[in-house]
């Protein structure tokens, strides 16, 4: 086997060289099964982890006050488990997320390196499906 010549399949057979890919690609193949074993066993895990402390929850707690009740306290002497506040404020987390994703993309406003802190007067029942405008017109206003 010359340096400037391509060796043929004889010589790669002789020299080692195909023994070696073939532990290799051996290797690799258990390699990867155990990871891909390791990543269904920790997923098997954490559903059933979940599942064992969400029964044990939802023996305390009625599902239908969970998903309905309208207080989250649970530190409280009387602690309730109402998801509806949580749901609702990251629904308005998200609504102003896309305002500010819709005034960087078609504004040119980079608002990436600012904090943004949104205060309605009167609370958050805002019933005006306009009262996004205002949201904008307001970031606008502050950027300028």
């Amino acid at each position: 086997m010359s340096d400037t010549s391509i060796p043929t399949s004889a010589e790669l057979i002789r020299s080692g060289f195909v023994r070696r890919r073939r532990w290799i690609a051996r290797g690799m193949k258990v390699f990867l099964f155990l990871c891909a074993a390791l990543s269904v066993f920790v997923t098997t895990a954490i559903v059933f982890i979940l599942l064992r402390d969400s029964w044990d929850f939802f023996v305390n707690v009625p599902l239908f006050d969970f998903l309905f009740g309208t207080m989250w306290t649970p530190v409280f002497a009387n602690p309730q488990f109402g998801v509806l506040p949580l749901l609702a404020a990251t629904l308005q987390t998200a609504g102003l997320a896309m305002i500010i994703a819709v005034l960087q993309a078609r504004c040119g406003m980079n608002l990436s390196s600012h904090d943004v802190y949104l205060n309605v007067a009167g609370g958050l029942r805002v019933g005006e499906p306009a009262a996004d405008l205002a949201v904008a017109t307001a970031l606008v206003s502050t950027h300028l």
